[in-house]
């Protein structure tokens, strides 16, 4: 690309391109990705495609925590969003972009159920603590009862952190 540069040729607008500068045809680019995912022994679906919808897709996840998310987001401003995006991406028509708003706000509700998981976690952690600091301020002989219940709380307690399962991200995240 430098050597490009300095001739002024072309190449410089596109992502995947020859190395005379040319655009590369979009079957060239697909045949890399299949070789590319026979190399990396990938069997997930993975395809140039694919990039363009987690570029939009992030697109919009950006535009969207722009806007406070303690309120619900109104179809016009979405259109708006969604009229904006269409101009950066070359889309004609946003109806097309419809599905990224879903894919968007499954994303932003998995990484808060993974923000809210991982407090809650640590909630419990401090929770515990403080229950084996309390089994120790009883003293050596303590009340069998007491003794019972604190060990019920801690037990499901335990069991609510391993209940926690954080969204987990795919290859293209």
């Amino acid at each position: 690309m430098k050597r490009l540069r300095k001739k002024k040729s072309a190449g410089s607008d596109w992502l995947f391109c020859s190395r005379s500068g040319e655009q590369l045809k979009p079957s060239s680019i697909t045949q890399l990705f299949g070789l590319l995912r026979t190399v990396g022994s990938i069997d997930e679906p993975a395809t140039p495609h694919m990039l363009r919808h987690r570029w939009i897709t992030l697109q919009l996840i950006a535009k969207i925590r722009e806007i406070e998310l303690g309120t619900s987001v109104s179809a016009e401003l979405l259109s708006t969003l969604l009229s904006r995006l269409a101009s950066l991406t070359g889309h004609k028509e946003i109806d097309s972009l419809w599905t990224y708003v879903d894919w968007s706000f499954e994303e932003i509700q998995g990484h808060l159920v993974s923000v809210r998981a991982k407090n809650q976690n640590a909630e419990i952690a401090a929770a515990l603590v403080a229950l084996d600091e309390l089994r120790k301020m009883i003293g050596p002989s303590p009340d069998l009862e007491t003794m019972k219940a604190l060990t019920t709380v801690a037990a499901a307690l335990r069991k609510k952190t391993t209940m926690s399962n954080p969204r987990k991200l795919g290859i293209v995240d």
